[in-house]
This record gives structure tokens, sequence and C-alpha cells, in this order.
């Protein structure tokens, strides 16, 4: 029995140490030196060697998306057929390569932030540089800077009525309406507009990570009328959009 138990005690340590040393820290941190040459889109690009890598901090909207093209003709601009310095932390599932990317010193992901060309990201990998992000973001949103906030979410005049929104689909938007419901989900908060799901027009979601950036509950919402804006999406053909900061929510 004391045999088994000191067996049990070393996998069970040995699992321990592997789940550790495998959470990124410092030292996992690679940094290289290339060349880009070419640009995916407005968070992925390609290096000299083929390789492609995945801008950690950051996402920027879909191909075909509203602020997809200017967020990619910014990077075209900044940083291609130019050689760049890499802080590498490992890669994705995807077979792409997590990198926070400096060029001459400048924070490309921050820069895209700070001009409204992308949004922050949490990757579960690395939170380095997060808290300078989410400032960038803020000033971004207050400012009504980029093709991301380009709206005012303070005038009336930029907004469209939350049933209105399915003709908006791929595009940044002011959404107004009674958010009737608040609903929580698996690592997942609803807030469902003008009747309570399904009968609902609109959804704006907040996933888990993100709930840390409202500093109140989302529940003092309820049966109040709202703006949120953002990126109008779908979700098996029903209009919503992603909160990922507080400053995208205003009562009316």
């Amino acid at each position: 029995m004391e045999k088994r138990k000191a067996f049990l005690i070393i996998i069970v340590a040995g699992f321990l140490l592997f789940y550790i040393s495998s959470d990124p820290t410092e030292d996992d941190l690679v940094e290289i030196s290339a060349n880009v040459t070419e640009i995916i889109d407005g968070d992925t690009v390609v290096l000299g060697s083929g390789e492609r890598v995945r801008l950690m901090g950051i996402d920027a909207t879909e191909v075909g998306e509203e602020c997809s093209q200017e967020a990619t003709v910014w990077l075209e601009k900044k940083i291609m057929d130019r050689e760049v310095v890499l802080e590498v932390l490992g890669d994705d599932v995807y077979g792409r390569k997590l990198a926070y990317i400096f060029k001459d010193g400048l924070h490309i992901s921050d820069e895209m932030v700070s001009r409204g060309l992308a949004y922050t990201y949490y990757f579960d990998t690395d939170e380095r540089y997060i808290e300078e992000l989410v400032e960038s973001e803020r000033k971004a949103i207050d400012r009504n800077k980029g093709c991301l906030w380009k709206n005012s979410i303070n005038d009336p005049d930029d907004s469209i009525y939350a049933c209105e929104s399915s003709d908006y689909v791929s595009e940044i938007m002011v959404v107004e309406g009674k958010i009737e419901e608040v609903n929580r989900g698996e690592g997942i908060i609803y807030l469902n507009f003008e009747g309570e799901y399904p009968d609902n027009c609109f959804s704006a979601i907040v996933w888990e990570d993100y709930k840390d950036r409202f500093s109140r509950s989302l529940d003092r919402f309820e049966n109040s009328t709202v703006r949120v804006e953002g990126l109008v999406t779908t979700y098996r053909g029903d209009p919503q959009m992603e909160l990922r900061d507080e400053y995208q929510i205003q009562p009316v």
C-alpha cells in the first residue's frame, strides 16, 4: 500500500510539474528578427520562411466584414517587406506562430488597437501586454477612433433599432433597444433585446473572459433601454454583437 501511495505521489507531482512548466513564462518567449512577405488579413502575416504568424493580443474583423480591409491595408503599409522583431510564444492549433510584433520599437498590436483597427483579444497562452491594450482600446472607443469606433454611442442619430440589426450584418453599428432579459449560458452572458429568448430580435453577448472589464453586474441592464456599439454578426441566423468592454454599452 505504501509503495502504491508513493507511486501515486510521484505521478501527481510529475503532472503538476508538467502543467506548471507548460504555462508560458518570460523564459518561454523566443525573440527573433524576420522579414514579413505577405499580409493575410488584419491579424495574420507570413514570414520569409513561409511561416504564418498570428498577432497576439488582438482580433481583427474577418475578411468581408467592415474594418477588415482597413486593418489589412494598414499592416501592409507598416510592415510588408520589412524586417520586424517577433516575441514568439508558441504555435496555435492551426500551426501558426503566436507572436507580438514590433517594428522600430512600435508595438504593432497596441498601435492597431489605438487606431481602432482591431479589438483587444485575450489569449489563454499569454496576457503580458493586456493592460496596455485594454487602456488603448478604451481610449479609442472614447475618442471614436478608426473604423471600429467611428460611430458615437452618445449620438442617437448614429444608432439603429435593435430589430433592424439583421439588415446590418458584418457592419459596425450602434444598436439601441430595450434589454428584456439577461441570461447565462456556459461561459457566456446574453443580453436579449426586445423580447425574451427565443422571441428576442437581437442579443449582445459577453464572454466569461471579458466579464472583468465590466465594473458592475450586467444584470442591472435588464428592463433598461441601452445603446451598444460594435460589429453586428449572426449565430444560427440570429443577429448579435459581442461586447468586450463596458465602454461598448450605455443606458439611454
